[in-house]
């Protein structure tokens, strides 16, 4: 029997050979997953290839900017139509490094969907991430986990999620698990636990990831669930005892895992955060922190991905949700199609001066009713002010500056938008000066 890993080399090897028909035909994989007896063409081989490519394209509705639409639109452009990495480099106005991430992340994607259809006894529901064989370190890129993560998370959105309604889907899905490990499992969760702004289907994949972890950090351990409400969250804590030594760093279970790694990143993008911490004697507690239902959500326009990660952990665990825009374009993009509650602006950005950008946000029907913190290594709070910022901060920024900055913009009022204004109809004039859509 062929092995998860092994798998998805072969089918990259598959996609590399595309119009081969004498390779594709004698592939092992294609009589993997053909039915018992049949005889699998060249052309059927391709066509279930760029049919598992049909897959990535993302619901009507998602942004065009977003990651999700970039991995199929790579995917397409270079199975479909023939393009080579600069020309669809070109098409989708990213640089051929970046397109050769996006080749990488959605080929794993799809590997995963075929391996789902060959194998669904094996967990199919659990997340498929680049890079799936979980040791092989050398494979296990962070810009590539992080565009599987924007991918899974854009067809994901935010809404109230009950936590033990979920838990208790991602219980029923892991028992037979739980039972073949010899686990003893005790869950406590208040009656009034409030709901949280996640995803429930992203919720429910970090719950099963969770067990998955747990479960592999000791035979016959003993685990534990608990939950409550805090200020402006539920923590909920999954204690394991004992944990082989293995399992434990100075900082607990293996954080640098890539089934750890990726389900705090998961979570991240929920708002959310995730960590590890040693437990009385030999155990290790995973403790969920969840933002409560009412999630705030912050543009971030800054081309820095290092300051915005920044951001992430100063907010980790609070009602603010970050989303990122890393060119002007993006982010009035975003402003109409997110509608977020809250603008933070970095004035330095390459492409374009941020003070403009200000300047366009207050002429825009909508960006003009968003609070906004100028973010600036400059001292130029009277510029912003002057502008219409609402707050100004200096960088460094630091974790109470920001928090402290983001509670006085909710606070306030906003400003009343026009009576007249008709936000279906009004187009909106990004720096390009052409319309978005």
């Amino acid at each position: 029997m062929i092995d998860r890993a092994s798998f998805y080399r072969q089918v990259r090897d598959l996609f590399a050979h595309l119009d081969d028909r004498p390779f594709l035909q004698g592939h092992p994989v294609a009589a993997l997953l053909s039915r018992p007896g049949q005889v699998t063409s060249a052309e059927a081989v391709r066509r279930l290839l760029l049919s598992a490519v049909d897959e990535l394209r993302p619901p009507a509705g998602t942004p065009s900017t977003s990651a999700s639409w970039r991995l199929w639109q790579c995917l397409r452009l270079r199975y479909v139509e023939g393009m080579g990495t600069q020309d669809i480099s070109r098409r989708l106005v990213v640089s051929e490094r970046q397109v050769r991430r996006d080749h990488q992340a959605a080929l794993e994607t799809v590997a995963g969907i075929l391996w789902a259809r060959y194998r669904p006894d094996l967990n199919p529901e659990l997340p498929t991430f680049p890079a799936t064989a979980r040791r092989d370190e050398s494979r296990n890129r962070p810009e590539d986990l992080e565009l599987a993560v924007a991918s899974l998370s854009a067809e994901s959105p935010v809404r109230a999620s009950n936590v033990a309604e979920v838990l208790a889907s991602a219980l029923a899905t892991s028992r037979g698990l739980i039972e073949t490990r010899n686990a003893r499992l005790t869950v406590s969760l208040p009656a009034d636990l409030p709901r949280v702004a996640a995803s429930p289907t992203i919720l429910r994949q970090v719950f099963l990831g969770m067990f998955s972890l747990a479960l592999e950090a000791a035979f016959a351990p003993s685990i534990t669930v608990r939950a409550e409400a805090r200020a402006d969250a539920v923590e909920v804590r999954l204690g394991v005892d004992p944990v082989e030594p293995r399992f434990v760093e100075s900082a607990g279970l293996t954080m640098g895992d890539n089934l750890t790694s990726a389900l705090r990143h998961l979570i991240e993008a929920q708002g959310g955060a995730l960590r590890v911490e040693r437990a009385a004697d030999q155990g290790a507690l995973l403790i969920l922190t969840l933002p409560a239902s009412h999630l705030i959500t912050v543009l971030v326009i800054d081309d820095n991905p290092d300051f915005v990660e920044l951001f992430r952990r100063f907010l980790a665990g609070s009602r603010y949700r970050l989303v990122q825009a890393r060119t002007p374009p993006d982010a009035f993009a975003l402003v109409h199609t997110l509608r977020p509650d809250v603008i933070t602006l970095d004035v330095l950005l390459p492409s374009q001066d941020g003070w403009q950008i200000l300047q366009q946000l207050r002429a825009d029907p909508v960006g003009r009713d968003v609070p906004i913190v100028v973010c600036s290594i400059l001292p130029e709070k009277a510029l912003a002010e002057s502008l219409g910022a609402d707050e100004f901060l200096a960088k460094p920024v630091t974790p109470a500056s920001l928090r402290a900055a983001l509670d006085r913009c909710q606070s306030k009022a906003h400003r009343a938008a026009p009576a007249s204004y008709s936000p279906g109809n009004a187009p909106l004039l990004p720096p390009s000066g052409r319309p978005v859509g």
